[in-house]
């Protein structure tokens, strides 16, 4: 074993455990001074119907983001099937909610190599494009549904805060995007080529990274992608907003405050976390009530609304996904080893919500 493998394995397990005392601490935060038979009697409120209706919204959801997915690649990796899309999609989605130290972002590079041969560096870079995506969405929905924020309660006058800078983050990810990708081969070609094995393939690494960067540069990808992602957001604040409204919040939390907490918890979801992101997630969506309004009075519906909107879509997922793995027994276990491979070779995509 080398000495960088043992270094990634030290560094693996310290962000385990690490994420497991987020989820903890932020679990702990999300039921403190909520009697439990209050959060089971309101979770006895939320109807089949609901949950039904909820289902169809994430699968909806989740098509939208294949259809991303594939708009993406296809600069990539052309011609690859519907069927296939959704096979990578699927089980890379449920790999990051399974997978700890958010390794699950290696899944679907792993899997473009696997049967596709399209180098995990480049993979890697779809996955930077979509997450950027989903980052400038999160971040440009945030500003605006924080016009609906309590500013009267500490957490509300906190986020109005930091609303300036949250627009100043869209701008500056949005010029940092653009430029990695109009000018990111140039300026890596003007680096000097290391001579140490490894400095060899990090900057082989990049090299490929920023190449592939290079094929988003045509409106057609960008434009699509883009429109596919306010799709998916539509469809996740949907079934927030029924949630909300089967709990007796709907008053509080409006279509565009149910964007805001969607918004606040992705955002959370880049805190270390433990497998799918028990704990983190709850915290999150908790204290995003708070910033719009929910009362502690109401902490009891707060919490039942956390944990049906994150138990619930995953099972969904997880559902959809069995007869995808089904097909390929041997897929699940070879995209773990994949996966650690990959993560001990490659510089791992940057943080940001799932």
């Amino acid at each position: 074993m080398t000495s960088q493998q043992v270094q990634s394995g030290s560094t693996g397990r310290r962000s385990k455990w690490l994420g497991v005392g987020m989820g903890a601490l932020l679990l702990a935060f999300a039921l403190w001074n909520v009697p439990l038979d209050a959060v089971r009697s309101a979770l006895a409120e939320v109807s089949i119907f609901t949950l039904v209706a909820i289902a169809a919204l994430t699968l909806l959801q989740q098509a939208f983001r294949t259809a991303r997915q594939r708009v993406l690649l296809e600069p990539l990796a052309p011609g690859i099937g519907w069927r296939r899309q959704l096979t990578i999609f699927f089980a890379g989605f449920l790999a990051i909610a399974v997978f700890p130290a958010r390794l699950g972002e290696f899944a679907r590079p792993v899997l473009l190599e696997r049967g596709h041969g399209l180098p995990v560096a480049r993979g890697l870079a779809f996955v930077v494009a979509e997450r950027t995506l989903d980052m400038l969405a999160v971040l440009i929905g945030l500003v605006w549904a924080l016009g609906e924020a309590d500013a009267g309660h500490p957490a509300g006058a906190v986020a109005l805060g930091l609303r300036p800078y949250l627009g100043g983050a869209v701008v500056l990810l949005g010029c940092g995007f653009a430029v990695a990708t109009f000018w990111g081969q140039a300026w890596v070609a003007r680096l000097p080529r290391p001579t140490s094995s490894f400095g060899r393939r990090l900057y082989e690494a990049v090299t490929s990274f920023v190449a592939a960067l290079a094929q988003f540069r045509g409106p057609r990808a960008i434009v699509g992608a883009g429109l596919l992602t306010v799709l998916h957001f539509a469809c996740m604040v949907g079934s927030a907003w029924l949630l909300a409204t089967q709990l007796e919040l709907g008053d509080i939390l409006t279509p565009l405050a149910c964007l805001g907490i969607l918004g606040i918890t992705m955002i959370g979801l880049a805190l270390p976390a433990p497998p799918a992101q028990v704990g983190v997630f709850e915290g999150s969506v908790v204290a995003a009530t708070l910033v719009f309004g929910v009362p502690e009075t109401l902490g009891a519906q707060a919490v039942a609304f956390a944990l049906v909107l994150h138990w619930w879509p995953l099972s969904v997922h997880a559902i959809a996904t069995w007869p995808l793995l089904a097909g390929d027994r041997m897929l699940w276990r070879e995209l773990r080893s994949g996966v650690r491979r990959a993560a001990s070779e490659t510089p791992p995509p940057p943080e940001q919500p799932a």
